[in-house]
């Protein structure tokens, strides 16, 4: 049997859990996650949280609607059993009638056919650390190499020891002003996450800055047992002239080199993002949009 619950009536503990032993290692399907990047949400619940799939609601007007917040890639179900085409189904038939417009993200290991939605791929792209730091060099692209190189001659150095706030401000100026949908309510909610995730000791701020310490390039990254999250990352013009993005993905990389995590960058749909990404050896990874216009026909050009 699968029910939907709402926030307040959810065992948390059972539902992290859930999350926690999901063969997909995604942190976004936490509870305290979706506490700090969502102001609405409940699950549909399989059993006794044999599997659980996150959704996140809004309402506007008199229309209830369900979305992807910023700052999560990946929902979908978590269940620690493998799960199957037939349990997502059963998972997407039992999202309650008043959700009217539906788009939102699975993850990676959720395969989806149903004829009641439009199904989108979308591109992730990971490196597999589980390696020597020497192997995973040598397997850079050229570009990454020189770049990596070029930094060192730079002097360029990576330190974790400045408040987070930091970085929230050097993506506004430098990445955030470039997305529209994205307001001071939306940095409220990732001040809130990122230091969560601190507090939680989930998460790493890391900058690249010059001999003078100007901030050059920099990250927050949401560190689980097994997968490294490349949540914020944000240069400026001058670190590109020099290679401080590859130096702090090379950096993040030395770190965790051998280790049994993967580095997921979170993306990237956008060729010369996905390209820098690529430059390190990153291989492509698929998840679905899926996507579902009930609204009634005066309301249907709102989302349309």
């Amino acid at each position: 049997m699968i029910n939907y619950l709402k926030r307040e009536e959810i065992d948390e503990s059972k539902w992290n859990r859930c999350v926690e032993l999901s063969a997909s290692n995604l942190p976004y399907g936490f509870t305290w996650y979706l506490d700090c990047v969502s102001e609405h949400w409940g699950g549909l619940v399989k059993e006794d949280y044999e599997a659980v799939f996150p959704l996140v609601w809004r309402k506007r007007l008199f229309i209830h609607y369900l979305y992807q917040p910023f700052f999560t890639q990946q929902l979908g179900i978590f269940s620690g059993r493998e799960s199957d085409e037939n349990l997502l189904t059963s998972m997407l038939d039992a999202i309650p009638a008043r959700f009217r417009f539906i788009e939102v993200n699975l993850n990676y290991l959720n395969q989806v056919k149903h004829g009641g939605f439009e199904i989108i791929p979308r591109t992730n792209l990971c490196l597999d650390l589980n390696h020597s730091y020497d192997k995973l060099f040598h397997n850079y692209h050229d570009n990454a190499r020189r770049n990596v190189h070029k930094a060192e001659k730079n002097r360029l150095r990576a330190r974790s020891d400045f408040h987070p706030e930091i970085i929230t401000e050097f993506f506004k100026a430098n990445t955030g002003n470039k997305i529209p949908e994205l307001g001071e309510y939306h940095y409220g909610h990732l001040r809130e996450l990122m230091n969560e995730t601190l507090q939680r000791k989930a998460g790493n701020a890391m900058g690249v800055f010059d001999e003078k310490d100007n901030l050059m390039a920099a990250g927050f990254f949401i560190i689980t047992e097994k997968r490294i999250i490349n949540l914020l990352p944000s240069i400026d013009d001058e670190g590109k002239e020099i290679g401080a993005g590859f130096y702090l993905i090379d950096h993040l990389i030395r770190q965790h080199a051998g280790s049994q995590k993967v580095l997921d960058f979170e993306g990237s749909m956008i060729p010369s993002i996905a390209r820098f990404y690529k430059s390190f050896g990153a291989q492509e990874q698929t998840y679905w949009r899926l996507r579902r216009n009930n609204l009634p026909w005066f309301a249907k050009w709102m989302k349309e």
